[in-house]
């Protein structure tokens, strides 16, 4: 009998202190946390421009929507049927060099000295250029972007032989 009074006290207890423990726990990490919040890019070398996080932003929205839209694309374009093919051939050519190059920006933009950031970027525009036209090619005139790709996993054909 008392040890049952014991047990049921102790637990009582232990649940007790857990709610103080949760309560202390809530009152110290929104404390922090407005804490965080107010010394947010005040401190350290790097100064924080509102306008450059908005515009990072920006381009991260346009960069995962290329994402999403290629997840989309490149199944259809390989599973689809041929009536959808030139369409789909045409903005796979345009979306593929656009999000690498998206990528990229931001590689040169973090990573390149500031010296030779703008012919790197002069560099890159180019590359990201010649690489739409010659995609675009493909996809016009080489029977499209999507039909080379199946053709990696096409049997090849007897070579013919001649008689003579």
């Amino acid at each position: 009998m008392i040890r049952g009074v014991c047990t049921g006290f102790m637990r009582g207890m232990r649940v007790r202190q857990t709610q103080a423990l949760s309560l202390r726990t809530l009152r110290t990490t929104s404390a922090k946390r407005e804490n965080a919040e107010a010394t947010k890019w005040t401190s350290g070398p790097i100064t924080h421009n509102k306008q450059f996080d908005i515009a990072g932003k920006k381009k991260h929205g346009v960069y995962a929507a290329t994402s999403v839209a290629l997840l989309g694309l490149l199944p259809a374009g390989i599973l689809g049927p041929e009536v959808i093919q030139l369409p789909v051939d045409v903005s796979l050519s345009l979306l593929i060099p656009f999000h690498g190059h998206l990528g990229m920006v931001k590689v040169i933009e973090d990573y390149v000295p500031t010296v030779l950031r703008t012919p790197t970027m002069m560099t890159w525009y180019i590359v990201s250029l010649l690489t739409v036209v010659g995609l675009i090619k493909i996809s016009v005139t080489d029977g499209g972007l999507c039909n080379n790709i199946k053709q990696l996993w096409r049997k090849p054909r007897a070579p013919l032989t001649q008689e003579t």
